[in-house]
């Protein structure tokens, strides 16, 4: 009887520590790589007032396409979402 209570704790904490390795495996870091380019605005197709959402605080936000102008990409047309918000007046 010992033996099947002491099996079955055994598994218990097998399992629990599986169960936590697999949460732990969940909070690597995103290997997303980001990369800057020199470009210039070519147009801006849309251009809106919004509010911060939980604030009162509105801000602009436009959509952009831009021509990069240094790199291999040089030439290449990208379009962009662009919101600014000042924090100080």
């Amino acid at each position: 009887m010992q033996k099947k209570s002491l099996l079955s704790i055994s598994v218990g904490f097998l399992l629990l520590f599986l169960c936590s390795f697999t949460i732990v495996q969940a909070q690597q870091e995103n290997s997303q790589t980001t990369a800057q380019w020199n470009a210039q605005v070519i147009e801006i197709l849309d251009e809106k007032v919004t509010k911060v959402p939980g604030t009162d605080v509105e801000t602009t936000t436009q959509t952009l396409i831009a021509e990069i102008t240094s790199d291999a990409r040089q030439g290449e047309r990208v379009t962009y979402d662009n919101d600014f918000l000042p924090l100080r007046e």
